[in-house]
């Protein structure tokens, strides 16, 4: 745990900080993927690329739109 507490410090130290963080943390086993996985050049890219658009664009939403994404998202499921 000490050497946890310095590194969420430095994480945690401004939401930009967080953000690429948490953005590198989210892609991170994507790229792995990418050198491990024998496929074609272009699926390896878009594996890395569409996951991490997402991934940045989710971590970018406001608050009320997130809130209406979920809602949504919950009367989809109730509604199946």
């Amino acid at each position: 745990m000490k050497l946890f507490k310095p590194l969420s410090k430095l994480i945690f130290k401004s939401q930009t900080t967080a953000f690429w963080a948490f953005l590198i943390m989210l892609a991170l086993p994507n790229a792995v993927m990418f050198f491990t996985e024998p496929q074609p050049l272009l699926t390896r890219i878009c594996s890395i690329a569409l996951p991490a658009s997402l991934y940045w664009w989710a971590l970018t939403l406001p608050a009320e739109q997130f809130a209406q994404l979920k809602q949504a998202l919950q009367t989809t499921e109730r509604s199946n």
